[in-house]
């Protein structure tokens, strides 16, 4: 990748990382953000990859809503064509642990 931005809502996991991975990958942005409320400018990325944000925003009150502001979010910043790569820890049996649909 030659522009590769991630965001946190945490202050302090963006630090961490950001001086994690300062030698190896330098040409990386590290910066916080609500997946929310992006900063991101509409229709500016290729993927988005989601390592457990989802998961994070379907314990919050009202998960459906809340997922649904987070899905929009990500479709406003991805370009036409754009991928959406989620990684998820839930689990995979439907009737025991997802949240209905």
């Amino acid at each position: 990748f030659t522009n590769l931005l991630s965001s946190d809502i945490s202050p302090s996991a963006i630090a961490e990382m950001t001086e994690k991975t300062a030698s190896s990958m330098p040409i990386a942005k590290w910066f916080v953000d609500d997946v929310l409320q992006m900063s991101v400018p509409s229709q500016s990325l290729d993927v988005v990859l989601d390592k457990g944000t989802l998961d994070a925003v379907l314990i919050r009150s009202e998960p459906f809503m809340t997922a649904a502001r987070m899905l929009r979010e990500i479709q406003r910043v991805l370009r036409l064509g754009g991928i959406y790569l989620l990684i998820t820890h839930g689990r995979g049996d439907p009737d025991t642990y997802r949240l209905p649909l």
